[in-house]
Protein backbone atom coordinates (compact mmCIF):
# COMPACT_ATOMS: atom_id res chain seq x y z
CA UNK A 1 0.00 0.00 0.00
CA UNK A 2 2.82 2.60 1.14
CA UNK A 3 4.83 1.60 -2.17
CA UNK A 4 1.71 2.24 -4.56
CA UNK A 5 1.03 5.65 -2.59
CA UNK A 6 4.58 6.83 -2.55
CA UNK A 7 4.51 6.01 -6.71
CA UNK A 8 1.28 7.66 -7.17
CA UNK A 9 2.64 10.85 -5.65
CA UNK A 10 5.65 11.00 -7.59
CA UNK A 11 3.71 10.43 -10.72
CA UNK A 12 1.30 13.02 -10.01
CA UNK A 13 4.40 15.75 -8.63
CA UNK A 14 5.93 14.62 -12.25
CA UNK A 15 3.40 15.35 -14.51
CA UNK A 16 3.37 18.73 -12.49
CA UNK A 17 7.62 19.30 -13.32
CA UNK A 18 6.45 18.96 -16.59
CA UNK A 19 4.65 21.88 -16.27
CA UNK A 20 6.91 24.56 -14.43
CA UNK A 21 8.80 26.92 -16.62
CA UNK A 22 11.90 28.27 -15.66
CA UNK A 23 12.06 31.75 -17.22
CA UNK A 24 9.77 30.57 -20.45
CA UNK A 25 12.41 27.38 -21.17
CA UNK A 26 12.43 23.69 -20.27
CA UNK A 27 15.31 22.90 -17.70
CA UNK A 28 17.35 19.60 -18.03
CA UNK A 29 16.23 18.07 -15.01
CA UNK A 30 12.44 17.89 -15.83
CA UNK A 31 14.23 15.18 -18.64
CA UNK A 32 15.65 13.39 -15.77
CA UNK A 33 12.55 11.30 -14.48
CA UNK A 34 14.58 8.38 -13.10
CA UNK A 35 16.80 10.67 -11.18
CA UNK A 36 13.38 12.56 -9.81
CA UNK A 37 11.53 9.62 -8.98
CA UNK A 38 14.62 7.95 -7.06
CA UNK A 39 15.11 11.80 -4.86
CA UNK A 40 11.28 11.97 -3.89
CA UNK A 41 10.79 8.26 -4.03
CA UNK A 42 13.87 8.43 -1.00
CA UNK A 43 12.25 11.43 0.67
CA UNK A 44 8.59 9.85 0.82
CA UNK A 45 9.92 6.58 2.17
CA UNK A 46 10.15 8.09 5.82
CA UNK A 47 6.88 9.54 5.89
CA UNK A 48 4.68 7.87 7.43
CA UNK A 49 1.03 6.80 5.71
CA UNK A 50 -0.74 9.33 7.32
CA UNK A 51 1.66 11.93 6.07
CA UNK A 52 1.35 10.52 2.18
CA UNK A 53 -1.77 10.50 2.16
CA UNK A 54 -2.27 14.27 3.20
CA UNK A 55 0.02 15.35 0.86
CA UNK A 56 -1.64 13.29 -1.84
CA UNK A 57 -4.35 15.49 -0.92
CA UNK A 58 -2.65 18.61 -1.44
CA UNK A 59 -2.08 17.72 -4.72
CA UNK A 60 -5.08 17.01 -5.47
CA UNK A 61 -6.75 19.81 -4.19
CA UNK A 62 -4.07 22.32 -5.47
CA UNK A 63 -4.62 20.95 -8.67
CA UNK A 64 -8.56 21.15 -8.82
CA UNK A 65 -7.78 25.04 -7.72
CA UNK A 66 -5.58 25.73 -11.06
CA UNK A 67 -2.58 25.91 -8.88
CA UNK A 68 0.74 23.99 -9.30
CA UNK A 69 2.24 23.34 -6.26
CA UNK A 70 5.85 22.00 -7.78
CA UNK A 71 5.88 25.68 -10.13
CA UNK A 72 4.48 27.37 -6.59
CA UNK A 73 7.96 25.92 -4.56
CA UNK A 74 10.36 27.33 -7.48
CA UNK A 75 8.46 30.82 -7.21
CA UNK A 76 8.72 30.60 -3.10
CA UNK A 77 12.44 29.82 -3.42
CA UNK A 78 12.98 33.01 -5.54
CA UNK A 79 12.76 34.87 -2.14
CA UNK A 80 15.83 33.68 -1.38
CA UNK A 81 17.80 33.11 -4.66
CA UNK A 82 16.59 35.67 -7.28
CA UNK A 83 14.30 38.97 -5.15
CA UNK A 84 14.22 41.19 -7.90
CA UNK A 85 12.38 38.19 -9.78
CA UNK A 86 10.31 37.24 -7.10
CA UNK A 87 8.83 41.00 -6.61
CA UNK A 88 7.61 40.30 -9.68
CA UNK A 89 5.80 37.04 -8.68
CA UNK A 90 5.14 37.20 -5.27
CA UNK A 91 1.08 38.43 -6.33
CA UNK A 92 0.43 35.37 -7.98
CA UNK A 93 1.81 33.07 -5.04
CA UNK A 94 -0.48 31.63 -2.79
CA UNK A 95 0.01 33.72 0.55
CA UNK A 96 1.59 31.55 2.98
CA UNK A 97 -0.22 32.32 6.05
CA UNK A 98 1.91 32.97 10.17
CA UNK A 99 0.96 29.49 11.10
CA UNK A 100 2.24 27.66 7.61
CA UNK A 101 5.19 29.84 8.67
CA UNK A 102 6.10 28.87 12.11
CA UNK A 103 5.46 25.34 11.50
CA UNK A 104 7.75 25.52 8.23
CA UNK A 105 10.32 26.67 10.61
CA UNK A 106 10.17 24.42 13.37
CA UNK A 107 9.82 21.34 10.82
CA UNK A 108 13.13 23.17 8.92
CA UNK A 109 15.09 23.28 12.56
CA UNK A 110 14.75 19.47 12.82
CA UNK A 111 15.27 18.52 9.32
CA UNK A 112 18.94 20.65 9.18
CA UNK A 113 19.97 19.59 12.35
CA UNK A 114 19.87 16.17 10.80
CA UNK A 115 21.73 17.25 7.77
CA UNK A 116 23.93 18.86 9.58
CA UNK A 117 24.74 15.20 11.44
CA UNK A 118 24.69 13.25 8.04
CA UNK A 119 26.93 16.05 6.22
CA UNK A 120 29.76 15.05 9.09
CA UNK A 121 28.84 11.38 9.22
CA UNK A 122 28.77 11.50 5.09
CA UNK A 123 30.89 14.01 3.57
CA UNK A 124 31.61 12.69 0.33
CA UNK A 125 28.11 11.67 -0.22
CA UNK A 126 26.70 15.18 0.93
CA UNK A 127 29.16 16.62 -0.92
CA UNK A 128 27.80 15.68 -3.82
CA UNK A 129 24.61 17.58 -2.73
CA UNK A 130 22.87 21.55 -2.21
CA UNK A 131 24.85 23.64 0.53
CA UNK A 132 22.79 23.41 3.41
CA UNK A 133 22.27 27.22 4.14
CA UNK A 134 20.14 30.02 2.82
CA UNK A 135 22.70 32.69 3.04
CA UNK A 136 24.85 30.17 1.19
CA UNK A 137 22.57 30.86 -2.02
CA UNK A 138 22.91 32.28 -5.50
CA UNK A 139 21.24 32.58 -8.46
CA UNK A 140 22.98 29.20 -9.38
CA UNK A 141 23.03 27.03 -6.69
CA UNK A 142 19.72 26.89 -4.07
CA UNK A 143 20.48 25.77 -0.72
CA UNK A 144 18.96 22.83 1.14
CA UNK A 145 17.15 25.33 3.69
CA UNK A 146 15.58 27.37 1.00
CA UNK A 147 14.71 24.20 -1.00
CA UNK A 148 13.28 22.49 1.47
CA UNK A 149 11.19 25.99 2.93
CA UNK A 150 10.08 26.94 -0.52
CA UNK A 151 8.52 23.23 -0.74
CA UNK A 152 7.33 23.23 2.88
CA UNK A 153 5.27 26.19 1.95
CA UNK A 154 3.51 24.17 -0.57
CA UNK A 155 1.95 21.89 1.73
CA UNK A 156 -1.10 22.14 4.11
CA UNK A 157 -1.09 22.99 7.55
CA UNK A 158 -2.44 19.69 8.17
CA UNK A 159 0.53 17.86 6.34
CA UNK A 160 3.28 19.98 7.55
CA UNK A 161 1.48 18.63 11.58
CA UNK A 162 1.76 15.35 10.52
CA UNK A 163 5.16 16.08 9.37
CA UNK A 164 6.02 17.34 12.58
CA UNK A 165 4.87 14.22 14.01
CA UNK A 166 6.83 11.97 12.15
CA UNK A 167 10.20 14.18 13.20
CA UNK A 168 9.10 13.59 16.70
CA UNK A 169 8.51 9.79 17.05
CA UNK A 170 12.13 9.70 14.98
CA UNK A 171 13.53 11.79 17.73
CA UNK A 172 11.81 9.84 20.55
CA UNK A 173 13.80 6.85 18.48
CA UNK A 174 16.75 8.35 17.80
CA UNK A 175 16.86 8.08 14.49
CA UNK A 176 17.85 10.97 11.92
CA UNK A 177 15.57 11.08 8.92
CA UNK A 178 18.16 12.64 6.97
CA UNK A 179 20.55 9.46 6.93
CA UNK A 180 17.72 7.67 6.20
CA UNK A 181 16.79 9.16 3.15
CA UNK A 182 20.52 9.74 2.12
CA UNK A 183 20.78 5.74 2.49
CA UNK A 184 17.77 5.07 0.75
CA UNK A 185 19.38 7.60 -2.50
CA UNK A 186 22.38 5.60 -2.06
CA UNK A 187 20.97 1.90 -2.62
CA UNK A 188 19.49 3.52 -5.62
CA UNK A 189 22.26 4.43 -7.48
CA UNK A 190 24.08 0.70 -5.96
CA UNK A 191 25.58 1.71 -2.79
CA UNK A 192 25.08 -0.80 0.25
CA UNK A 193 24.66 2.96 1.74
CA UNK A 194 25.26 6.77 1.61
CA UNK A 195 28.55 6.22 4.12
CA UNK A 196 29.79 3.76 1.04
CA UNK A 197 29.64 6.02 -1.31
CA UNK A 198 33.35 7.37 -1.97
Amino acid sequence: MRKALIQEICEKEYTLFQKVRNEGTRAACQDRRDTFFIMRSAQFQVWSTESLASWRQDLEDAVAKGRNPLADKYGYMMASTYPEGYEGIRRFLPEVGKEKQRLAEQYLRQYLKWAEESQLAHPHFRGQGRPLYTVQDTEEKTSLETYLRGELYTYSEATLKKLLQDCEKAREAGCNLVMEIDDATARAYGYPSAGDYV
